[in-house]
């Protein structure tokens, strides 16, 4: 299983090479089930394997570990494309010059909706990195490859609240994961706790 996911992790950076070398691009949640299946095609097993590419039919719930076991809200099936089409159409309406916060709350909005059954963080990172350089921002994965799991965290906590805890969700990290990419590369990622 460890060699097969290893695999796995090395034909999807061999494939994420490949789309960011694509220069092609279009703003739309379309765009996001093509990466999908160019990263996944031939990857997923059983069940899954006809979801390559495509919206999942069922909502989903995942364990993460930076939330002691508890899950991120993730939207409802029947409204996936229907959330997307929303926040692109919100996001399209503002300037071409991006703001850290503008980008954090837009990228943790499309993942959010985690409209695939798997593969969300990679797809939504190589969608973001195609976005910025659609607007002209020289950005590569790097910074998305050294630090998977702070940016999968990062999007795990501005998408988590439990009022009980009084916990709302938490864009600095991903704000400052932002930071790093965009503005100062040798600014430290903002500790998590």
């Amino acid at each position: 299983e460890a060699i097969l996911q290893t695999e796995e992790c090395d034909l999807v950076s061999v494939r994420i090479v490949q789309l960011l070398e694509n220069g092609s691009f279009k703003f739309s949640p379309i765009t996001l089930k093509t990466i999908h299946r160019a990263l996944f095609k031939d990857l997923f097993k059983g069940e899954l394997e006809r979801y390559v590419g495509e919206f999942r039919d069922y909502n989903i719930s995942k364990k993460e570990p930076i939330l002691g076991g508890d899950s991120v809200i993730y939207s409802d099936y029947n409204d996936l494309m229907d959330i997307l089409t929303y926040d692109f159409e919100e996001e399209s309406k503002k300037s071409a010059k991006v703001s850290i916060s503008r980008l954090a709350r837009f990228t943790s909005s499309i993942w959010q909706v985690h409209p695939f059954c798997e593969g969300n963080t990679r797809t939504t990172a190589v969608f973001i990195i195609k976005y910025l350089r659609s607007l002209g921002y020289n950005v590569n994965n790097d910074l998305f490859k050294e630090n998977s799991l702070y940016f999968r965290n990062a999007l795990v906590l501005s998408n988590y609240s439990d009022v009980s805890r009084n916990i709302r969700p938490d864009f600095k990290y991903l704000e400052s994961f932002f930071e790093k990419l965009l503005i100062d590369s040798k600014v430290e990622l903002e500790t998590m706790k």
